[in-house]
């Protein structure tokens, strides 16, 4: 419909993007890369369209499927160069808008995209937003991947002395 009649976007941008968001998440569920990338790219070009401050960040968070597109694929320097061009530099404006459990997977995406990378000091940065400024411990799945994470990242920085006291706290 909002292909057909692109019109349609001006009045009801909220609804496409929520619509576009379960279409990413179902076709990323099914592991559907050819409908995921049709989809990545009509959320791309709906950023010409945003209006208001609800649709900025609603486009903002929803940003996460292109990024997790491009880990999926393992094209890490696209994931990487998309977040330092996109989302990044508007963390800080856009964090404290949504709850802690977007906040911990947006940042989990970004930690992805430069642990694929190799850039595991990038990556590790990233994580510790997550212990230091998002209130994840109502979110025990969240809270223990993002752990076990920490202590790989640790292993890939050859930070052999922290990996027992990690452990012993997990």
């Amino acid at each position: 419909l909002y292909i057909s009649h692109p019109y349609l976007l001006e009045y009801y941008l909220i609804n496409y993007l929520v619509v576009l968001n379960n279409f990413l998440y179902s076709s990323e569920s099914i592991n559907n890369l050819k409908e995921l990338k049709y989809g990545v790219d009509l959320l791309v070009k709906a950023k010409r369209y945003l209006r208001t401050e609800n649709e900025k960040t609603r486009y903002f968070f929803y940003q996460d499927n292109v990024v997790h597109y491009y880990n999926m694929t393992g094209d890490f320097n696209s994931a990487v160069k998309y977040c330092e061009e996109n989302m990044i530099p508007q963390w800080e404006f856009y964090k404290d808008k949504v709850n802690a459990l977007l906040q911990g997977e947006f940042v989990t995406y970004i930690a992805t995209s430069y642990f694929g990378k190799k850039d595991y000091h990038s990556a590790l940065k990233w994580l510790n937003k997550i212990y230091q400024e998002i209130k994840i411990e109502n979110y025990p799945d969240v809270v223990l991947f993002c752990y076990m994470f920490y202590i790989i990242v640790h292993l890939e920085l050859k930070n052999y002395d922290l990996i027992p006291s990690l452990l012993q706290s997990a």
